[in-house]
């Protein structure tokens, strides 16, 4: 699903967990032609958005796909 965004494209995707459960969050470093269905992703908590009027950051989980994760959930330098 694509939304709106300050920075687009931003996408959003369902991803199905192992063992139960769906959950609905950001998809990125997604290369073309886009997500494909059934590919595997890692989940990574990240930040989502800093508020410096209250002085909050926001976190949430997003998808990355399990190609570009290295050792111990790092970025595949490759």
């Amino acid at each position: 699903m694509l939304a709106a965004s300050y920075d687009p494209p931003e996408l959003y995707g369902y991803v199905e967990m192992d063992g139960g459960g769906r959950l609905m969050c950001k998809l990125y470093r997604l290369h073309p032609p886009g997500p494909q269905g059934g590919a595997p992703v890692t989940l990574t908590f990240r930040k989502k958005y800093y508020d410096p009027q209250r002085d909050i950051h926001g976190y949430f989980w997003k998808a990355l796909p399990q190609k570009e994760v290295g050792i111990n959930g790092n970025r595949d330098p490759r």
